[in-house]
């Protein structure tokens, strides 16, 4: 069964929603190769030969970048045509449905400046790692992508929809493989646990001023 719903193709690459997007888990995309050839390199340099402490919790932080100017190519041009990705992210057509009258996205986002700043993170979680308990980055963070970068299998982010969902929903980890999703107000609950490897993901926001 394919993974992909509708797909979107208005800033020269191929964004496609996640078959599970939608009224329960929020709208959630897949970009294939979110990195060029050059950009994965330069990532996967980064990426130390050693172990990540075993006590690494959920997260440690190997670089990152807030300079419009220094982000990566998709990154950019996501930030540059926000309207669209608005677009592809409205909940016009969920709203209707019984129990999620709370389906919202920050109020605050409709009146520009919308946005402050990009965020650009390598992250690592040690292997075996306990799960990082479900959270919806709504307030702090305008849109979240999540690109893995190594290793080649690893455990996926889980999508639970609502709070208190015990069923959940992943995108297949694939590297430079990216899921993105606009947080919403309690539809866009997400975690993840450590896999038999350390777990290195490009964790991109767009930041809201706090």
């Amino acid at each position: 069964m394919s993974i992909y719903g509708a797909v979107h193709n208005e800033l020269g690459f191929e964004v496609s929603e996640a078959s599970f997007s939608g009224s329960v888990f929020g709208k959630v995309f897949v970009i294939s190769d979110y990195l060029t050839e050059v950009e994965l390199g330069r990532i996967a340099d980064m990426v130390p030969s050693e172990a990540e402490y075993a006590d690494t919790y959920p997260n440690r932080m190997l670089w990152q970048n807030f300079e419009y100017s220094s982000a990566f190519t998709k990154t950019q041009l996501l930030w540059d045509n926000w309207e669209t990705v608005c677009k592809w992210t409205s909940d016009d057509d969920v709203m209707h449905v019984s129990g999620h009258e709370r389906f919202i996205f920050r109020e605050s986002e409709i009146d520009k400046p919308y946005m402050t700043s990009i965020r650009e993170r390598l992250q690592v979680s040690p292997a075996h790692m306990r799960e990082y308990e479900p959270h919806t980055d709504y307030g702090a963070k305008a849109l979240t992508i999540l690109v893995p970068i190594a290793p080649g299998v690893s455990e996926p982010t889980r999508f639970h929809g609502y709070e208190g969902r015990r069923t959940v929903r992943s995108v297949p980890w694939a590297i430079n493989q990216a899921y993105m999703f606009r947080p919403t107000l309690d539809h866009s609950y997400h975690s993840y646990i450590g896999g038999e490897n350390d777990r290195y993901v490009l964790n991109i926001n767009f930041m809201f001023e706090q």
